[in-house]
């Protein structure tokens, strides 16, 4: 059995991304042995933006779109490599998580899937009739999404799928940044949210997921630091406060961060960390201060795609930052807006509601200190470190972390047989 790799050259036959005429090779090789390289046919493309085909294998076809985009396909009669990793504590509850993954089951039985053994993912299969390939865990392994993703890297996967809410997703990534990898993540939400650019598409719409109309998105993200260290990096969104969003009987709630790292599960009330003394600085200089600009809350987040959607604080509405290029934005409230309840009793009463924001490219630092007790670092819904005031946190820009797969037909409101798609066939 071969597999079709597509990929660009230039005529020089080195790997380029250029605005000049470029030809697609087509290159053979077997799995299971080494790579050889044989020129069976190529043919001419125009287009200013085509960017390389990923080197993972299993590509069935390959279209350049209105938007500039490479759509890729996982061929459906080769057994690809496809890791899976489920959250059963996300925001839709276990029954609807156990439902998605026995959809992705049946849409995947001609794949390689590839799972941890003794887990909530293994277990499920089991019952359902079906045969993966299963990875050995360390005897008494504590094995959250972050570390379950990383021992599925280590076994040369082509494809992560990974299931649950932001936050869940978030840590998938970060495990992939973790061991470098340039495996392709498809994100299934599945929790609280699901705002965020990792969601490739909402669980219910799993059994209409089409394997060969796949589009690859290159996701940036923030690496925020505290304490001296890399604490972790966000793809939604680096908040600043003292509660995170949570689920508790299908009811969106918020939730204490300092308990959660401590273990616990409780109730908070959304207020300010930002004190007298918090200040914000770019690249050395001070942009923002508390007793000048009197602000309550702090949000930073990369922009992907410049689009305006619900749940994501920096979404285009009061920011210049999407229509101008800017590649991630912090924003300084004077109220606190990240909140599960906020409605117009609270927006009256923080009226006139008053917000800065300071953009920042893959060269720029953004320093934040001066904090009050008790609030937390938090990423993509994730609290990930307490803050004390003498802690400064920065931020830096990370471009192209993550490299995402979409359907196609979801992400732009596309049927497979559209003429769009099948124009470049």
């Amino acid at each position: 059995m071969e597999r079709v790799l597509l990929c660009a050259r230039d005529h020089a036959g080195q790997r380029a991304l250029h605005t000049s005429r470029l030809s697609i090779e087509i290159s053979r090789f077997r799995w299971g042995s080494s790579v050889g390289t044989t020129e069976c046919g190529s043919a001419a493309c125009e287009h200013p933006r085509l960017r390389l085909v990923p080197s993972w294998a299993a590509l069935s076809r390959f279209w350049i779109d209105r938007g500039g985009y490479q759509v890729i396909g996982i061929d459906t009669n080769i057994r690809t490599r496809i890791g899976l990793v489920a959250n059963p504590s996300a925001g839709r509850g276990q029954v609807e998580i156990v439902k998605i993954v026995r959809s992705l089951f049946a849409l995947l039985i001609k794949q390689d899937i590839h799972l941890i053994d003794d887990t909530f993912e293994s277990h499920l299969a089991a019952e359902s009739g079906v045969r993966p390939t299963l990875i050995p865990a360390s005897s008494g392994a504590d094995l959250d999404a972050r570390r379950t993703a990383a021992l599925l890297l280590q076994n040369d996967i082509d494809v992560l799928v990974g299931i649950g809410g932001d936050g869940t997703l978030c840590d998938i990534a970060s495990a992939i940044l973790d061991t470098q990898s340039t495996v392709h993540l498809l994100g299934i939400g599945a929790g609280s949210a699901n705002v965020g650019p990792l969601v490739s598409m909402l669980g219910q719409d799993v059994d209409r997921l089409s394997l060969d109309m796949l589009q690859e998105r290159r996701i940036h993200g923030i690496d925020a630091y505290a304490h001296g260290n890399l604490v972790g990096t966000a793809f939604n969104d680096v908040v600043l406060g003292n509660s995170f969003f949570g689920t508790r009987d299908d009811t969106r709630i918020d939730l204490d961060a300092a308990a959660k790292l401590a273990g616990e599960d409780r109730l908070a009330e959304p207020t300010t960390i930002c004190g007298p003394a918090t200040w914000v600085s770019k690249n050395g200089k001070r942009m923002l201060s508390y007793g000048t600009d009197g602000f309550a809350q702090l949000i930073a987040s990369p922009l992907n795609e410049g689009g305006v959607y619900a749940g994501k604080a920096i979404s285009g509405l009061m920011c210049w930052g999407p229509y101008l290029g800017n590649h991630a934005v912090l924003a300084a409230a004077s109220a606190v807006m990240v909140r599960t309840q906020l409605g117009l009793e609270d927006l009256n009463a923080a009226e006139p509601l008053r917000v800065a924001h300071i953009s920042f490219g893959k060269d720029d630092r953004i320093d934040i200190g001066g904090l009050l007790a008790d609030g937390a670092l938090i990423l993509d819904g994730n609290p990930t470190c307490l803050l004390s005031p003498s802690d400064v946190v920065t931020l830096r820009l990370r471009l192209d972390a993550i490299r995402v797969l979409r359907p196609l037909a979801f992400s732009r409101g596309l049927e497979p047989d559209d003429p769009v798609l099948n124009q470049n066939e």
